[in-house]
């Protein structure tokens, strides 16, 4: 089982971690501005002045005492405002060192070019989605961000839905054109669902499961689930669950339509 929290021997052993990204080499006191804006970023107090800080006898005993849930964000916001000038590669793979050693249910990452703490998922998971999360279109980067809200430390369950659902709407009117300003997905399922439609998926085709309408109920799938979306009859924000699986749908759907699964039918 993944461990959830932060004790006491894992937090020690980020601690020189923190020291590294927080504290000028060869000194003890350092500057609070970033204690205070990851504050001002979580809109409360933690105990932050704007006085310098000094590392051994107020720093460190704040990791040690933090509350988890704080740890885990104060974690993430150290590792991604540090990646905006600082080299993401190394103190990526030094917090998520710890972190795998430790068997926690948190990992580090790189999205987007920027340092991330999100939920670990299966290695199997992270492999299949790798390719959907790592281009640099307008798909990727609301892929990216729906991941961040569905799996990150704050998670946002409709936010990430939504971004999903924008990111398949990307991939796929990249390849399908509707002749629409502002398509939709909606707008797919008569193209899709025609007698003859004119797209097939590279899969082998079965009159039990014809290849357009089966991307077409995938596509449906996303698109009736999203019950929080604005217009929607019977308004409700969707669980983290729903987004989540909404995600991984989202994911596969977004590579397909990327990687040439969806073709023209000749």
């Amino acid at each position: 089982m993944l461990v959830d929290d932060f004790p006491i021997w894992l937090r020690e052993a980020l601690v020189p971690w923190f020291k590294r990204r927080l504290v000028p080499q060869g000194k003890n006191w350092f500057s609070s501005q970033l204690l205070t804006d990851f504050q001002l970023a979580m809109k409360g107090s933690f105990g932050f002045t704007a006085e310098d800080v000094h590392w051994s006898s107020q720093m460190v005993p704040w990791l040690r005492t933090a509350e988890d849930k704080t740890f885990l964000l104060f974690l993430h916001y150290v590792l991604w405002s540090r990646s905006q000038y600082q080299g993401n590669d190394a103190q990526v793979a030094d917090v998520e060192q710890v972190l795998s050693s430790a068997g926690s249910k948190w990992t580090a990452g790189v999205l987007g070019g920027r340092s991330v703490i999100v939920e670990r998922v299966p290695e199997g998971v992270a492999l299949a989605v790798t390719e959907a999360l790592g281009a640099s279109d307008v798909a990727a980067q609301k892929l990216q961000e729906a991941w961040v809200d569905a799996f990150g430390t704050n998670p946002r369950a409709s936010v990430a839905y939504y971004n999903a659902v924008v990111a398949v709407e990307s991939a796929a009117f990249a390849v399908i054109s509707v002749g629409m300003p502002e398509p939709t997905l909606a707008n797919l399922f008569s193209v899709l669902e025609a007698e003859n439609p004119k797209w097939k998926l590279t899969l082998r085709d079965s009159d039990k499961a014809p290849g357009a309408k089966s991307l077409a109920a995938m596509l449906r799938t996303l698109w009736r689930g999203h019950d929080s979306r604005h217009g929607a009859k019977e308004y409700s924000d969707v669980t983290i669950e729903q987004a989540r699986a909404a995600v991984m749908l989202a994911a596969t759907l977004v590579w397909w339509f990327r990687s040439g699964v969806v073709v023209e039918a000749k």
